[in-house]
């Protein structure tokens, strides 16, 4: 029987969460307030900040800590999407209002304009996007849609089911 934690199935996230360095490790359950051994979620007061983190880890600020956790964040994404249980878009904006975009982190990448009324038009589709429906560039659409106005990074990681 496999428990679900967000849509997502718990082992799965176990066995991503377990191929990442112990730092990584620690990064994500002190600033999440969970342990992934005994499944405990801490109340988010004790969540840890990324000034703690910065004197924990000996790093030189809280924005290294916050880009260290980040990229523990990504990287345990890329696992859930390698295993399987979820699905990921990069999105990299090339020029205003145009956007590459990859697929589950694998293929050749696709292109599309989002309008500034929001309209999605597909220039070149991901390798492993749908013909029909145009699903991931749908997905990277929408996330960018229900952030307009606000500033994005350059490079973005999307993930859903």
């Amino acid at each position: 029987v496999s428990v679900r934690q967000g849509g997502v199935l718990a082992e799965k996230v176990r066995e991503a969460f377990a191929k990442l360095s112990f730092r990584e490790q620690t990064l994500l359950e002190k600033r999440c307030a969970i342990c992934m051994t005994c499944g405990r979620v801490a109340p988010l007061s004790e969540r840890v900040s990324f000034d703690e983190l910065a004197i924990a880890f000996e790093a030189s600020s809280p924005r290294t800590a916050e880009r260290a956790y980040n990229r523990a964040v990504e990287k345990l994404t890329l696992g859930l999407v390698e295993l399987g249980a979820l699905h990921a878009v990069r999105i990299e904006r090339t020029a205003q209002d145009t956007y590459r975009y990859q697929v589950d982190n694998e293929g050749d990448w696709g292109e599309f304009v989002l309008d500034p009324d929001g309209e999605l038009k597909i220039i070149a589709l991901a390798e492993l996007d749908t013909v029909k429906t145009h699903r991931f560039a749908e997905q990277a659409a929408s996330y960018l849609r229900a952030h307009a106005g606000e500033k994005l990074a350059k490079k973005l990681l999307v993930a859903f089911e």
